[in-house]
């Protein structure tokens, strides 16, 4: 009787995942080699953004190499498993994984003090399931809560990565409230590690070697605050070197305004849970927010005059002259005095506000203006020992208005007993920056109210553009005080209307607020502008009418 030869077990390719997946070329087709090479040469949409406007790119190249070589492997970021999979079965690649990722100590599940809402549940099932993976959240809906959650059930030391000492802060404030532990911290000069460890992005860039590799051992679980940061290069350097098995990443909307989002899904893997402000809103877990446009008088001529651009919109503002309008802001006291006597005003209706700027002494000068207005203030500046005793101050209710930057209050401040928020300086300029400004006033109230949230509208220096953006992102829902009245964009826009009778000032301040240019033009004179001006002009006029319609 014939004996059947044993089978021949074909070769699988070992593909090694530890801090990156290593793929070995010398055991792959050429053809598959080079299959991955071109899926991680991604196309760059700084570079594209730049020839379309015009401008040349130095120094900045067409394309994003996402892949490297380190020794004898192709090596591509853990959160793109799922593209370097698909290439390996469409070229019939047999392969196994060898996992040699971080498991850390086993630790013993920690007590949660918190009930968590149906979504929050929802999503850290999700993280614990995928190990590596993006939860998106809008603000309010509680992502720190979600983040300790996750670390309370992991069996394992979890290290916390934040971009400020403010925000890793607060983590370790709701770490001793809601797990009842203190927690390490990594920062300049500091490392003391833990069951749960925050460290500043910073202070782990600058480890030396022996230093980070200890930390790499200690860890199972990573958690990064704030996740679109990564497409910073040192920052998602620090990610890239960790061998931990489970990586979450938590933010409001992941994606990043230069367009390199692939950046942070490379790391950190696909966002497989989102919760939006209308699930939020039905749940009662945010209030609804009230958008009120404070008109104001302040103008840059330099600014608002400037060319419009093909479509007739005002040209988008580059760093310097942004810095530049906001210094201007920062130093006109009649503008300043208008946004103090506002707050006040408010406060003496019973409201409690944080106000904003983006400029440290602008903050300083208001605090001063209210101050003397009668108003219990403080100033909530990062890194400062006022700010903490200004936001208890705020939760007891001896305190009725903070002030600080944005980059101090526009992340992971919780401040529930605050109904009020007022923008001094531009925060229509991206849905992101409007959306963190506005989570600080949107914890749920004990009345079920909504919050109003105040902004300064320089009309004579934006135009409509900011109304328009308002009401877009909240579908109509924005309101314009001028003076002592509060009125719609309709009625607004009526009203604006009604005042032009044709005269030379009211033919002036109408150009003004659409944004349009009058220089070097003599009083009543038919402005001398280009197409693309004149359509500005046509645009800007019935945009406020537009808002009132949500558009």
């Amino acid at each position: 009787m014939k004996q059947s030869l044993p089978a021949v077990r074909a070769h699988r390719v070992e593909i090694v995942l530890d801090n990156r997946i290593r793929v070995p070329e010398g055991e792959i087709p050429f053809e598959v080699s080079k299959a991955l090479q071109e899926k991680f040469l991604r196309k760059n949409p700084i570079f594209w953004k730049l020839r379309a406007i015009g401008r040349r790119a130095w120094g900045v190249t067409s394309e994003v190499k996402c892949w490297r070589r380190e020794g004898d492997d192709l090596t591509f970021g853990r959160g793109a498993w799922g593209m370097v999979r698909d290439v390996l079965l469409e070229n019939d690649v047999a392969y196994k994984v060898v996992d040699r990722r971080e498991r850390g100590p086993i630790e013993k599940r920690l007590e949660h003090f918190v009930v968590l809402r149906d979504y929050q549940e929802e999503q850290v099932g999700e993280a614990l399931a995928k190990e590596n993976c993006i939860l998106r959240a809008s603000t309010g809906a509680g992502k720190t809560t979600i983040g300790l959650a996750f670390a309370a059930l992991v069996e394992t030391n979890v290290l916390v990565i934040v971009d400020s000492t403010d925000i890793g802060m607060e983590w370790s404030r709701r770490a001793e409230k809601e797990l009842g532990i203190k927690t390490g911290w990594i920062g300049k000069g500091t490392k003391k590690l833990g069951r749960i460890t925050v460290a500043l992005h910073q202070a782990l860039h600058a480890m030396k070697e022996d230093a980070f590799e200890s930390v790499n051992r200690y860890f199972g679980a990573v958690v990064v605050d704030e996740v679109q940061v990564l497409g910073a290069k040192t920052y998602g350097a620090n990610v890239d070197r960790l061998r931990a098995r489970y990586r979450l990443g938590l933010s409001d909307d992941h994606h990043r305004s230069d367009g390199q989002t692939f950046l942070v899904t490379d790391l950190m893997g696909k966002v497989v849970n989102k919760i939006g402000d209308k699930q939020l809103l039905k749940r009662g877990a945010i209030a609804g927010v009230e958008v009120i446009a404070d008109a104001l008088d302040f103008e840059a001529p330099w600014f608002s005059n400037r060319e419009p651009d093909e479509d007739g919109n005002q040209p988008k503002a580059t760093a310097e002259e942004f810095t530049r309008l906001l210094a201007e802001m920062a130093a006109d006291d009649h503008r300043s005095s208008k946004i103090a006597a506002r707050v006040a005003d408010e406060v003496s209706k019973g409201k409690s506000f944080l106000v904003f700027s983006h400029r440290t002494e602008h903050c300083r000068v208001l605090e001063k203006m209210l101050s003397a207005a009668g108003v219990p203030t403080g100033l909530m500046l990062g890194g400062t020992s006022e700010f903490e005793v200004t936001r208890s101050g705020l939760l007891s209710g001896l305190v009725k208005a903070g002030i600080g930057t944005m980059k101090a209050l526009g992340k992971g401040v919780n401040v529930p007993a605050v109904d009020a928020g007022y923008a001094a300086t531009p925060v229509a300029t991206s849905s992101q920056t409007w959306r963190q400004a506005k989570g600080r006033v949107i914890r749920p109230k004990e009345d079920g109210g909504s919050a109003d949230f105040w902004i300064a509208w320089d009309r004579y220096v934006f135009g409509d553009a900011p109304i328009r953006k308002l009401s877009k992102w909240h579908r109509g829902h924005v309101r314009i005080a001028v003076g002592s009245e509060v009125l719609t964009p309709a009625e607004y826009a009526g009203q604006r209307k009604g005042t032009n009778d044709g005269s030379p000032e009211g033919t002036r301040n109408e150009q003004r607020e659409s944004g349009s240019s009058t220089r070097g033009e003599s009083p009543g004179s038919e402005p001398r502008r280009s197409e693309a001006g004149r359509r500005a002009s046509r645009k800007t006029r019935s945009a406020t009418s537009r808002a009132a319609s949500g558009g």
